[in-house]
């Protein structure tokens, strides 16, 4: 058992989870480079019709978690117990992006960047991969995507993954007897 929750650890290691959110933005940035298709919805609910991209709402979910895995891995780094048991620690079980960056010590963001951390947290479990939510108490307008949002992303994701890069350039202890679980990165992908 003990090598299963080994392997576990390893593969939730905070590295990982960096790698896990780069191959997200690439996939964010192959769907807006290659979207050209928008979608007109004459009714609505308010009556007023609507036009926007089609990659709208996959744009924001994957912003939403690539961002989230940054945030993690940092809160990984910083507190090998939240996975070094084996399970990941309910303290970071969640998609609201807001609770976790509370979580931080490091990552200072402007108002714009908080007001797109809160749009992402309300996307990622609700209208960002659902047409509703699972009450009405819950409902939330959908937010249509512009460029200007990815120029916010952009910011964010580079501010968080360069606090993560800097923190693991140290290596990362896991807490674990077995020393493979351990991570050291030599060399950093700069994207």
């Amino acid at each position: 058992m003990e090598e299963k929750i080994d392997e576990f650890v390893y593969k939730a290691n905070p590295n990982e989870w960096l790698e896990v959110s780069d191959e997200l933005h690439h996939s964010l940035e192959m769907i807006l480079k290659n979207n050209s298709s928008v979608y007109f919805k004459p009714d609505t609910w308010d009556g007023i019709p609507i036009k926007k991209d089609m990659s709208s709402r996959s744009v924001f979910l994957l912003m939403g978690f690539a961002v989230e895995n940054l945030i993690k891995g940092t809160l990984i780094f910083d507190n090998p117990e939240f996975i070094n048991t084996g399970k990941l620690s309910g303290k970071i079980k969640t998609h609201n992006l807001q609770s976790l960056i509370e979580k931080t010590d490091e990552i200072e963001l402007t108002d714009s960047e908080q007001n797109l951390i809160g749009v992402l947290s309300e996307a990622i479990p609700d209208w960002g991969r659902y047409p509703s939510p699972l009450a009405f108490l819950n409902l939330k307008n959908e937010v249509l995507y512009f460029q200007e949002t990815f120029i916010t992303y952009q910011s964010v994701r580079n501010k968080i993954r360069k606090v993560l890069i800097d923190k693991l350039k140290s290596g990362w202890v896991s807490g674990r007897e077995n020393q493979r679980t351990n991570v050291q990165i030599i060399e950093f992908r700069e994207k």
